[in-house]
């Protein structure tokens, strides 16, 4: 078995994953010696996948949580034998769900709220995900950074706020939209999927990957002959993300179908 600063060296993309990837594996390790529940703070998809990777290595339990359905943004937690799942949505949660009010007239967005809470001192990775409505915004943070949001986060973007915190089990799961067409590539290759996803040529779509530009299932990838699997999610810096599906047809010339859902 790998010490502590192997896996950590192995798995880290940059020195800026390494005391993150370290911090986890020393609360693993607490949940598991000492019986104390032990979270990270929020993560960012591309470092769940690092984190995710190095921790289904070594055979750790953990749990991903993001507070919501679909969650983008989550924590890593680490739960000793006497707590399961359901721990993570009662009072004890390392999370607090906020509804932020507002004037129906007024308009708000993603990046309006996201400000607000760094204007006040907040670091990212204290902040999950935000989700802005008519006349409302919900989203979730570390629990012990709520008092002070709901004491001092008194607007946003210029429009009044109203807060209170609420249980996690009252904020609604996140909307995930996207446009779906098809199109056929002649294998699997990820070279030729970022070209026909992004409709580009296949040299353009070869330059992106190997520039570092592109990321397979929240991972960087420069390998243009990588194999992409149905479901995959691609996402090329600067041109947006997509998830492939296989359509399972063929062509008469033998191209393969693929379903391309592009969010939006």
């Amino acid at each position: 078995m790998k010490t502590k600063k192997e896996l950590v060296a192995a798995y880290a993309r940059t020195d800026e994953d390494k005391p993150q990837l370290a911090a986890l594996l020393d609360k693993s390790d607490a949940a598991q010696t000492r019986g104390v529940p032990s979270c990270s703070k929020f993560l960012s998809p591309e470092m769940q996948a690092v984190a995710c990777r190095m921790l289904d290595y070594i055979k750790a339990p953990y749990s991903l949580f993001g507070g919501i359905g679909g969650a983008e943004r989550a924590v890593v937690c680490f739960l000793p034998e006497w707590a399961d799942d359901s721990w993570l949505m009662g009072e004890d949660s390392p999370l607090a769900g906020i509804k932020a009010a507002f004037r129906t007239e007024r308009e708000l967005t993603h990046r309006d709220i996201l400000g607000s809470l760094m204007g006040l001192g907040l670091q990212r990775e204290a902040v999950g995900d935000i989700l802005v409505q008519d006349g409302c915004c919900y989203f979730v943070l570390l629990r012990e950074v709520a008092p002070f949001v709901l004491q001092n986060m008194t607007s946003a973007g210029r429009v009044s706020l109203s807060l209170e915190q609420v249980a996690l089990s009252e904020l609604p799961a996140r909307e995930v939209r996207f446009e779906t067409r098809r199109d056929s590539v002649m294998s699997m290759r990820l070279d030729g999927v970022v070209a026909a996803a992004f409709n580009l040529s296949r040299d353009s779509a070869a330059e992106l990957i190997k520039n570092g530009k592109v990321s397979l299932d929240h991972a960087e990838c420069l390998k243009g002959d990588k194999t992409v699997q149905s479901g995959s999610i691609i996402s090329v810096r600067g041109l947006g993300k997509v998830q492939v599906e296989e359509t399972g047809t063929t062509s008469r010339r033998g191209r393969m179908g693929i379903e391309v859902k592009r969010f939006v």
